[in-house]
C-alpha cells in the first residue's frame, strides 16, 4: 500500500470504528484505478503477547492471564479450544452474470478442491445473491457464517487494499478458498447506506489476482447478471477467453457485448475479444471485417492490432519489439500464430496470466520453467501444472539417463531429474534423484507446489530398512507438505537410524519444532523434546555474535509455536532472550493489527483473514516475524488449525541460520 492508500485506510478504519459510518471511504475512493493491483500496507516488528503456560504444551487462550506457577516444567499438551460456530443453511443463487449452465468444477491453483454442485431451482424469496459460492464447508470452504459479526463497509473498506498473491502459499490457499466460499453476506451499513461495489465482483477479482481464472469464471456463472460490474465482468472475460473456458466465453461474447459495450472504449476492447472467438472459429472473413473496422475507428492498440495484422493475417514470423506489458488480448493472439516467446514476457506477468502462459513455447525455456517454479512456490500454480511443465521439456532418453553424474543445476536441471524420477525404477537410484533435486533449491519453495510435487515421488518409494539414511529427508519433506501420517513411518524409521547416526541424530534434533506443528511429538515426550531441541540450538561457543544469532532464531521459532498454543516456560524465555540494538523496519498499522485480535477473538472469520493478507503484503520479506506470529495465532484462534500450522511451517523454514 503505498502512503496514500495506507493513510485512508487507517482513516477510514477510525472513522468507522468511532464515528459510525459518517466520513467512510468507499473502495472505489480508496483505489482510483479499478484495474490496479492491489496494494500492500507497510508492515514491521511489533512485540507480541507473553506465550502462556496452561496445564500443557499446546494451551488455551484465557481471557485473564493464569497466576504465575512456580513449577517451570512443561505438562503435556492438551486439545486447544477454539471459537466453533453454527453453520446457516447455504444461499444458492438461480441466475447467472454469464447465462448459460455454470462451468464444470476448474482445478485449484494449490490442491485439488471439488466445486460444490450449483442448486437450480425456482426463485427464492429474500435470497441475497452476493452469498453464491463455490464451496461449502464440506469441501474446502470457510463456512457459510465466515463473515457474521461484520458490517459491510469494513469488508469494503479491506477487499479492495488486499494485495495477491502473497509470497505466502499457505495464504494464498486460504484467500482462495475465501472468495469461493458460499456464505451469508456481512451485516449491512449501520444507516442503511447501501455498498456501491458487489462483493461478488470484488471476490471476482480476488480469485483472478490469484491466478485462478477458472474459479473466477465459475463463479461469475453463479451470480446475478446486475451484479457484476462491465470493467470486471470484461477483464474476467479476457482471462478466460485464453483457458480451457474459451468456448464457453465466446458463445456469451454477442450477449455481453450488446449489455456492456455501450462508451467507445469499452466497444473497443469487446472488439478485440470478438475478433479472438472469431479466430478460433476461424472465420477469416469475420476477422479482416473486425480489423477494419478497429482500423476506420482508429483504435489506439499498437500491439494488439500489429500481431493481428502483421502476424495473424500476414504470417509474420516476427514478433513486436515491445509486447510488455502483457495484456490477455496479447497473449491470446499470440497463442494463435505459435511463435515462441521472447524471455522477458515471462519475467513478471500477471498472475492471471501465468497458467496459460506456461504452456506456450518459448525461445528460451529456462525462462518459462523458472516462472513455473515462482508460481508453485506461492501456491499460485498446483503440484500437478508444474509437474506438467517439466513433462513438456523435449529431453533425449541419454540426458534424462546422464542426469546423475551431471553437474547442472537451476530448472531446466529440475525438469530432467523429475521427468529421470518419474522413469526410474529402483528405489535406490529414485532416491538419489530426489535428494540431488533437494540439494538444488531453496527448502522454502517445499511449501509450495514443488514439495507436493516431491511428496508423490516419495510416496512410491517403501519405508524399509534400505532406505534408512533418506527417512529423515522424508519425514521433513512430508511434514512441510501437510502429511503427517506419510511423515510418521519415515520419522520412526529415521529414529531408529538416529541410535547409530550423530549426523541423523543432530538433523532430527534441529527439526523438532516442524515435527512438532505437525503433531509427530507425543505429549509425555514434549517437554524433554524441547530441552534438548535449546540445548542443541545454543551450543557453547566463543563467539560471542554467533551465540547472539543462535538466541535469535531460537527466540523466533519459540514464537511461532507459542502462536500455535504450545506452552513455553519462563525458564525457556529466559535461555534466548537477547537484547539487539534497535533496526529500521516497516510499521504496521496498531489499528489493523489489533482489529485482527479482535476479529479473531470475535470469531469473525473472514474480516480476520482479509486483514492477515493485508498485513502480510505482496512481499513476505516486508512483514516482520512479530505480524507473521500474531496472523498465526489469529488462524488458531478462529479454528483454522491445519491453516495456521501450514503457515507456522512456512515461516520456521525460512528463519535465517
Amino acid at each position: 500500500m503505498n502512503h496514500r492508500a495506507f493513510l485512508t485506510l487507517t482513516a477510514s478504519l477510525l472513522a468507522f470504528l468511532y464515528g459510525g459510518t459518517t466520513g467512510f471511504v468507499h473502495a472505489q475512493d480508496a483505489v482510483d484505478d479499478r484495474e490496479a493491483s492491489f496494494l500492500p500496507p507497510p508492515v514491521s516488528l511489533l512485540p507480541t503477547e507473553k506465550a502462556k503456560t496452561e496445564g500443557g504444551s499446546k494451551i488455551k487462550e484465557p481471557e485473564e492471564a493464569a497466576p504465575e506457577e512456580k513449577d517451570l516444567t512443561v505438562p503435556p499438551p492438551f486439545k486447544e479450544q477454539v471459537n466453533e460456530q453454527k453453520e446457516p443453511a447455504p444461499i444458492v443463487s438461480t441466475t447467472a452474470a454469464v447465462p448459460a449452465a455454470p462451468p464444470s468444477a476448474p482445478p485449484s491453483m494449490s490442491e485439488p478442491v471439488v466445486l460444490a454442485e450449483p442448486v437450480a431451482s425456482a426463485p427464492l424469496a429474500d435470497v441475497d445473491p452476493e452469498t453464491v459460492g463455490l464451496l461449502s464447508s464440506d469441501n474446502g470452504g470457510l463456512g457459510t457464517s465466515l463473515w457474521s459479526h461484520t458490517a459491510r463497509p469494513v469488508v469494503d473498506l479491506l477487499m479492495p487494499v488486499v494485495s495477491l498473491p502473497t509470497d505466502s502459499a499457505a495464504l494464498n490457499d486460504l484467500a482462495r478458498r475465501l472468495f469461493m466460499s458460499t456464505a451469508a453476506a456481512p451485516l449491512p451499513a449501520a444507516n442503511g447506506e447501501k455498498p456501491q461495489r458487489n462483493l461478488i465482483a470484488q471476490r471476482i477479482e480476488g480469485l483472478m489476482a490469484l491466478g485462478a481464472v477458472s474459479e473466477a469464471w465459475a463463479l461469475a456463472s453463479l451470480a446475478e447478471a446486475k451484479w457484476v460490474d462491465a470493467v470486471t465482468l470484461r477483464q474476467l472475460t479476457e482471462a478466460a477467453i485464453i483457458g480451457q473456458h474459451s468456448e464457453d466465453v465466446c458463445k456469451k461474447i454477442p450477449a455481453m457485448m450488446e449489455a456492456h459495450g455501450k462508451t467507445e472504449e469499452a466497444k473497443d476492447e469487446w472488439q478485440k475479444a470478438l475478433l479472438i472467438c472469431q479466430l478460433r472459429a476461424k472465420d477469416d472473413k469475420a476477422v479482416q471485417l473486425g480489423l477494419d473496422l478497429m482500423r476506420e475507428q482508429q483504435v489506439k492498440d499498437d500491439i494488439f492490432l500489429s500481431l493481428m495484422n502483421r502476424n495473424v493475417i500476414g504470417g509474420s514470423k516476427q514478433l513486436p519489439r515491445q509486447l510488455t506489458p502483457l495484456r490477455p488480448m496479447v497473449l491470446a493472439a499470440l497463442r494463435q500464430i505459435e511463435v515462441p516467446l521472447p524471455p522477458e514476457l515471462y519475467a513478471h506477468p500477471d498472475a492471471a496470466l501465468i497458467p496459460e502462459l506456461l504452456l506456450t513455447k518459448a525461445v528460451d525455456d529456462k525462462a518459462r520453467l523458472s516462472l513455473a517454479e515462482r508460481a508453485a512456490a506461492k501456491g499460485v500454480i498446483a503440484a500437478r501444472a508444474l509437474a506438467a511443465v517439466y513433462q513438456s521439456v523435449t529431453l533425449t532418453p541419454e540426458e534424462v539417463a546422464a542426469m546423475n553424474g551431471s553437474v547442472e543445476k537451476g530448472p531446466r536441471a529440475h525438469a530432467v531429474l523429475y521427468q529421470a524420477m518419474k522413469n526410474e525404477q529402483s528405489a535406490t537410484k529414485k532416491i538419489e534423484l530426489v535428494q540431488k533435486y533437494l540439494e538444488d533449491i531453496d527448502p522454502t519453495v517445499l511449501c509450495g507446489g514443488q514439495g507436493p510435487l516431491l511428496a508423490e515421488i516419495v510416496g512410491t518409494i517403501p519405508v524399509t530398512a534400505e532406505a534408512q539414511s533418506f527417512a529423515y529427508v522424508a519425514a521433513r519433506l512430508f511434514v512441510l507438505v501437510g502429511k503427517p501420517d506419510q511423515a510418521m513411518a519415515w520419522l520412526t524409521l529415521a529414529q531408529d537410524n538416529a541410535a547409530k547416526s550423530p549426523v541423523v541424530a543432530q538433523s532430527l534434533a534441529s527439526s523438532w519444532p516442524l515435527f512438532v506443528t505437525a503433531g509427530l511429538v507425543p505429549d509425555g515426550q514434549y517437554a524433554a523434546g524441547l530441552r534438548s531441541w535449546l540445548d542443541a540450538r545454543l551450543m557453547e561457543t566463543e563467539d560471542g555474535n554467533r551465540l547472539h544469532a543462535q538466541r535469535e532464531k531460537a527466540g523466533q521459532t519459540l514464537l511461532v509455536l507459542a502462536a500455535l498454543g504450545y506452552a513455553v516456560p519462563e525458564e525457556v524465555w529466559q535461555r534466548v532472550i537477547s537484547i539487539s540494538p534497535p533496526t529500521k523496519q516497516m510499521t504496521p498499522s496498531p489499528l489493523l493489527l489489533d482489529r485482527l485480535r479482535q476479529a479473531a477473538s470475535a470469531n469473525r472469520k473472514g474480516e480476520a483473514v482479509l486483514l492477515g493478507l493485508i498485513l502480510m503484503g505482496s512481499n513476505a520479506g516486508d512483514a516482520s516475524l512479530g505480524v507473521k506470529v500474531e496472523i498465526i495465532r489469529a488462524l488458531r484462534l478462529l479454528g483454522l488449525t491445519a491453516e495456521a500450522q501450514a503457515l507456522a511451517r512456512e515461516v520456521i523454514v525460512a528463519l535465517p541460520d
